[in-house]
């Protein structure tokens, strides 16, 4: 079981998935989900 590193990925994607719709907005999140993979 590796749920610590996976706890810590979710953190990480977390916060680059807050800073990215912080930047962006929630429009361009809705419009272009697929954007998301590009993290």
């Amino acid at each position: 079981m590796n749920w610590r590193n996976d706890m810590v990925l979710l953190q990480i994607n977390l916060i680059l998935l807050f800073l990215y719709t912080k930047h962006c907005g929630f429009v361009k999140i809705n419009l272009s989900p697929e954007h998301l993979i590009y993290l």
